[in-house]
């Protein structure tokens, strides 16, 4: 081979070289700069924990175990980079204000960026007003101050609810369940399918209580309401209500009335709050805010259960990793819906 041929080839060589280079840079310029496919906005998901009305607190020990419990709950959830929002009743604020205000698991919550609220439990109050929640409100307020401290779960009854709790201080309700209704005129309630007519007070009020309320495809969007008419949409609303509510954890996968009071987490109940992010997921409007939401009552988390609430929360982790949901606050759903909406 001669040396004319040798520098030939030097020289093809080379030159396909530079084109390879030049082709590669052009290819990397193009993808840094294309459009990028839009990401679908994450589902927001929270769970209420709530400190009930009935678990009394009758001495500093009961006090110092209920706050170590929730913090257990609390501490596990920050672990997996999830929120829970502490939603307190009467009760606990009561126990706080004398045992320990300074010390009380409501502002622990505050303190690991997590949420607080009220838990409206007035069940055995005859004529709901204005003034019994401003004064449970008033109670959890004297913990937590009253800018962190803008909702209640509950407090539904068969009056209008919305200008009540708004009137009491609230700027929204959540924990919605069927009792919504009690509040709605029974033409506007939605139809029975066993009966073929709107659910009754009876029926709401002795079997499907604490069922939720409408299809997941429009639970997911939060709400403002004016008065309770309907469960629709007003443009004039003065009252955010966060449906989205999926139930209690531990009775998902059966229905709560169909095991209640005797419900046990399983993999089928965590199993079934995965697929409902799923659905959610593929039918949601980004342009809307949009939620779900569990309750997480204070006796699930137990040393027979911690391994399968571990495996959910580390489920959930990945979920947020993936961009398909965002771990928020209750009061967060609310925050989201005045900026988006």
């Amino acid at each position: 081979m001669g040396k004319k041929t040798i520098v030939l080839g030097v020289l093809l060589l080379g030159i396909i070289l530079l084109a390879a280079i030049f082709v590669g840079v052009g290819y990397y310029t193009y993808f840094l700069n294309a459009p990028q496919e839009e990401v679908s906005k994450p589902l927001n998901f929270a769970v209420m924990v709530h400190l009930e009305k009935e678990a009394k607190i009758t001495s500093a020990e009961v006090y110092k175990g209920t706050n170590q419990k929730v913090s257990e709950i609390i501490d596990l959830f920050e672990k997996y980079g999830a929120k829970a929002t502490i939603e307190s009743s009467e009760s606990y604020a009561n126990g706080a204000i004398k045992y320990g205000k300074n010390d009380n698991v409501l502002s622990y919550s505050l303190s690991k960026g997590m949420g607080v609220g009220t838990h409206c439990d007035m069940g055995d109050v005859a004529q709901i007003t204005a003034k019994d929640f401003n004064a449970i409100k008033s109670r959890i307020d004297a913990l937590v101050g009253p800018e962190n401290n803008l909702g209640c779960s509950g407090g539904f009854f068969d009056g209008n609810w919305v200008e009540t709790a708004s009137l009491g201080g609230f700027k929204y309700l959540d924990g919605v369940v069927m009792l919504a209704y009690l509040g709605v005129p029974l033409e506007n309630r939605p139809i029975n399918p066993d009966t073929g007519a709107p659910y009754s007070d009876d029926e709401i009020t002795n079997v499907y209580y604490h069922d939720p309320v409408l299809p997941v495809k429009d639970r997911i969007y939060p709400r403002m309401l004016k008065d309770t008419q309907d469960l629709n949409e007003d443009k004039d609303g003065t009252l955010l209500l966060i449906t989205g509510g999926l139930g209690e954890i531990s009775s998902l996968y059966e229905g709560r009335k169909n095991c209640f009071p005797d419900c046990r987490l399983t993999k089928e109940d965590t199993n079934y709050i995965m697929e409902q992010i799923d659905y959610a997921n593929s039918i949601k409007d980004d342009s809307k805010t949009s939620a779900l939401v569990i309750h997480f009552p204070v006796r699930t988390l137990t040393p027979q259960t911690k391994g399968l609430v571990e495996d959910w929360l580390e489920k959930m982790e990945e979920y947020q990793n993936q961009g398909k949901i965002k771990w928020v606050t209750v009061k967060e759903i609310y925050e989201d819906y005045i900026q988006n909406n």
